[in-house]
């Protein structure tokens, strides 16, 4: 299994990491720009995806470092959003004691951080990626994608939205 590691960054890497959707054209099987907070991803083939859906799993099992957070908030990843991952008290005691992040917290940065890849690819570039994903939208009932990755399913949404954008459809 192939893997490229680099931290989510305001400006587009030249990795790829495949993400898989469904609801979307099996032709238009999105790529993000950059992989999201130093884990694997799969390049290439499909069949290489399983593998390094595994290898995230035993990371976010294990739980994610907190610096997870501090890279996401370079990101762009405001506060109210940010304490949806991981309450602030509760970041401060992990720091403090030098723990890592719970598995659901870490799946949770793990979502919104492979979304915000997913957005600097469809869009180009970090700062459309980001406006896009800021943006009040009729069809999440006016809140913001952002708004809804604090559930999978909302995450899906936005995921299947970015995939009809790549796609040439209008989200």
């Amino acid at each position: 299994m192939t893997t490229h590691t680099e931290a989510i960054n305001p400006s587009p890497k030249r990795g790829k990491a495949t993400v898989f959707h469904t609801g979307v054209p099996a032709s238009s099987v999105l790529t993000a720009a950059e992989p999201a907070l130093n884990l694997p991803y799969p390049l290439g083939a499909a069949d290489d995806g399983a593998a390094a859906s595994l290898s995230v799993m035993k990371i976010i099992r294990e739980g994610l470092p907190t610096s997870v957070i501090r890279q996401l908030e370079e990101a762009g990843v405001e506060r109210k959003y940010r304490i949806q991952i991981i309450p602030e008290r509760t970041l401060q005691h992990r720091v403090k004691n030098g723990e890592r992040m719970t598995p659901a917290e870490s799946e949770r940065a793990y979502r919104i951080a492979n979304v915000i890849a997913l957005a600097d690819r469809v869009f180009g570039n970090h700062e459309k990626g980001m406006r896009w994903l800021h943006n009040p939208m009729r069809h999440l009932e006016g809140q913001s994608p952002l708004d809804v990755l604090d559930t999978d399913i909302g995450a899906r949404l936005v995921e299947e939205a970015l995939g009809q954008i790549d796609a040439g459809y209008f989200a």
